[in-house]
């Protein structure tokens, strides 16, 4: 069980923060998605139940097969558990499309540190999704008790050696969890 130093999955915190331009109706589209089409097979023997953190704060860098993107008026991230054990960490790319990174494996080694080992980015754009395959990993860094994140940064490769990116700076307010 996944604690994030705060017993995130037993902590029970209203979603629905409000954050100004922060599009998490199409992050959580996004999250639904992807819970659905994950949703099937529990690989690692957890719990069916999704569990969705919502962040806010501010995208400081994006790149996507090398190519930097804006990613300025993302002001927020949702984080999602799977029923099957897979993670992901969702931003909306300012108008553009909704960035996924996603894990079939994770670890957290210290209470203030976690990480996701990434298998693939998913790119959903107008209820399309493009995969790719990729190898990396998001290193979470947060408050010793876990209640706020400071700073998650994702690195990745794909097969043609193209870089992926992601620097998100939190602003530090106490992350809100809810299970679907």
């Amino acid at each position: 069980m996944r604690t994030f130093g705060l017993n995130v999955i037993s902590t029970r915190a209203n979603i629905m923060q409000r954050r100004r331009n922060l599009r998490y109706s199409q992050l959580l589209i996004c999250s639904a998605i992807t819970v659905i089409s994950g949703a099937f097979g529990n690989a690692r023997g957890q719990s069916t139940r999704p569990v969705i953190v919502s962040v806010g704060g501010n995208c400081t860098k994006l790149a996507l097969a090398s190519k930097v993107k804006d990613c300025s008026a993302t002001k927020g991230a949702i984080f999602t558990i799977l029923g099957n054990g897979r993670v992901m960490l969702s931003i909306s790319a300012g108008v553009g499309p909704m960035i996924s990174f996603v894990a079939e494996s994770d670890s957290q080694p210290r209470p203030d540190n976690y990480t996701m080992y990434l298998a693939r980015i998913d790119e959903i754009t107008n209820a399309t999704t493009a995969q790719t395959k990729v190898a990396g990993m998001c290193n979470f860094s947060m408050t010793h008790d876990g209640k706020a994140w400071t700073h998650i940064v994702c690195q990745a490769q794909d097969a043609d050696n193209a870089s992926y990116a992601l620097d998100f700076r939190p602003n530090r307010a106490p992350v809100a969890e809810t299970r679907q």
